[in-house]
């Protein structure tokens, strides 16, 4: 298994854009653990919940995830300190996890109120920091971040807006006017690791 870390630290442009996404996905995991024992035992069980398992975060292509260690995390957000750094590890899988054995915790459905927290985060980062230049002008992963960012304020879905440019590659992610013009592709073909990776790359 490959394994290589991005560190994200406190003065980078794109770490609260991340930070929002991670929280997001840290509080309704707690969330959903909380339910769960709620319908298994009734509310008068007391129990202790375990923030601090690994987590899984998936890319589109269901061949490499993000592992995200979130003790120290949740700590500092307990509080209320912003993390000094984040660290996740990406990491390439032969064949899909079993989370049974493996020990680590796969991120539970993204409801809507995630999908909503990471597409605000994700379109106010571009907001503020796109280029100045024309969009002819951009380099390669900033024309695809313009894509994603119309998709994510299309519910998901492709919205070829400029028809002067036919194609946008990122990673190993390309999407033509074409054939992709009009699909769903958040969240789908392009998962949450990958807007996250993205992120750090702008």
């Amino acid at each position: 298994m490959d394994s290589k870390s991005i560190l994200i630290a406190r003065d980078d442009k794109f770490y609260d854009s991340i930070l929002t996404i991670l929280s997001s996905s840290q509080s309704i995991f707690v969330f959903s653990q909380c339910l769960n024992i709620i319908k298994e035992f009734g509310i008068q069980k007391q129990v202790s919940i375990q923030p601090n398992l690994p987590i899984s975060i998936p890319r589109g292509n269901n061949n490499e995830y993000l592992l995200f260690h979130s003790d120290s995390f949740v700590k500092d957000l307990s509080q209320d300190i912003k993390p000094e750094r984040i660290k996740l590890d990406l990491r390439s899988v032969d064949k899909p996890i079993d989370y049974e054995r493996s020990g680590l915790v796969q991120m539970p459905d993204l409801g809507f109120i995630r999908k909503s927290i990471i597409q605000g985060a994700f379109i106010q980062f571009y907001e503020l920091n796109k280029p100045p230049e024309k969009l002819l002008n951009w380099s390669e992963k900033w024309k695809f971040a313009w894509l994603i960012r119309n998709a994510f304020a299309h519910g998901g879905v492709v919205n070829w807006t400029d028809d002067r440019i036919c194609e946008v590659s990122w990673d190993s992610f390309s999407f033509t006017r074409s054939t992709d013009n009009g699909r769903e592709i958040i969240f789908n073909n392009f998962g949450e690791a990958d807007i996250i990776i993205l992120l750090t790359q702008l």
